[in-house]
């Protein structure tokens, strides 16, 4: 029981710095000239909030400044519903199914627990709840435009990274109570923001559905409410034009001149430049006591050929410790002492560590 109240409260914690973030993302009380960096900051309001004096009189304007206060003290907002099994089976996932398979499993397996999180944020600040956005989630790098494909290859020792931090993300936002439009194909954002002109508070996507929000022309439309899922970050001097660049470089990674390098989200908090918006981290399910018993090592790497070079480094280390692997091809011969498992689900590789603990 303690071992389960403490897998949940840790992702309380972290559902609730996700949280924070989106809030964030959505304050639009921000003062306007906000000095950061070398740059001045200029802040974009909602449309809800861009209502002129001549429209709305100052009486008007008075009263919409009021009336969240008004809110805030006579009433408790009602926490929104959040059936995940309905959501993973709605619309968006069965059309986009092969795109969203990897999102929606690990969302399935953590469903749960961001219950869980969801029910003790709401007892503790149930004001987060009384604004709900609408958010668009563009997934770039599982459309048309990627090189990559990232959809099949999850399932094949593939990268990971991003398709987790999309994950917890996307959990995280209908978890909050928002309206969430669920993207990764042009013919969808054609349809459905391009023509119907739908306005959105805020807009998630990453560098590849940067260069598609463009070619539809809607960048310019987007640009201060986009917030770029940016795994590395980038640092305020490849956001601006500049001549001492690569020019293959300028193409994806940069040139991009947003206002507030703040808008690009990263995967650890590694530079103040950018937000960090991060992603679940589980705890083990592995004992102390077990802890203690026989140790052994990890070799993180995809493919085999990334072991090239290394094979001195890595049996000096064989030499001290038992070694695995999850490779999906062959490692070199020279390091035959490190046992690969192949490419593992995380549920087994979890089993396999229980397991190997307690034996």
């Amino acid at each position: 029981m303690n071992r389960w109240l403490k897998k949940i409260t840790s992702l309380g914690l972290l559902v609730f710095a996700v949280a924070l973030v989106i809030l964030i993302a959505f304050d639009s009380k921000r003062n306007p000239d906000v000095e950061y960096g070398p740059v001045q900051i200029e802040h974009f309001e909602p449309v809800s909030h861009r209502r002129s004096s001549e429209e709305h009189g100052e009486e008007s304007r008075d009263q919409l400044q009021r009336e969240p206060l008004a809110r805030d003290v006579n009433s408790r907002p009602s926490i929104p519903k959040a059936n995940f099994d309905a959501f993973l089976n709605s619309k968006p996932f069965k059309t986009q199914e092969h795109q969203l398979r990897w999102i929606k499993r690990r969302i399935q397996r953590l469903a749960p627990l961001w219950e869980d999180a969801r029910q003790s944020i709401y007892s503790s600040q149930p004001e987060i709840f009384s604004s709900p956005k609408r958010v668009l989630l563009f997934l770039g790098l599982l459309s048309e435009y990627s090189a990559y494909d990232f959809a099949t290859n999850a399932f094949k020792g593939g990268y990971l990274g991003e398709l987790v931090q999309w994950s917890d993300l996307i959990a995280a936002v209908h978890a909050l109570g928002h309206h969430m439009s669920l993207i990764t194909r042009k013919k969808i954002i054609e349809k459905d923001v391009v023509k119907t002109e739908q306005d959105f508070d805020v807009v998630y996507t990453d560098y590849i559905g940067l260069h598609a929000l463009r070619d539809l022309w809607l960048f310019p439309r987007l640009k201060c409410k986009l917030r770029i899922v940016d795994s590395f970050g980038t640092e305020p001097l490849y956001n601006l034009r500049t001549k001492t660049m690569n020019p293959d470089t300028w193409e994806m990674f940069s040139n991009w001149m947003f206002e507030d390098t703040r808008q690009f989200m990263t995967f650890y908090p590694h530079t103040p430049d950018n937000s960090f918006l991060g992603y679940v981290v589980e705890k083990s399910t592995i004992s102390e006591s077990a802890k203690q018993r026989k140790k052994e090592g990890v070799v993180y790497g995809k493919e085999g050929y990334f072991y090239s070079g290394k094979e001195e480094y890595l049996n000096f280390i064989a030499d001290v410790t038992e070694l695995h692997a999850t490779v999906k091809d062959r490692l070199p011969r020279s390091l035959s002492r490190i046992r690969n498992h192949g490419i593992l689900k995380f549920e087994d590789l979890q089993q396999y560590k229980v397991s190997r603990c307690c034996l």
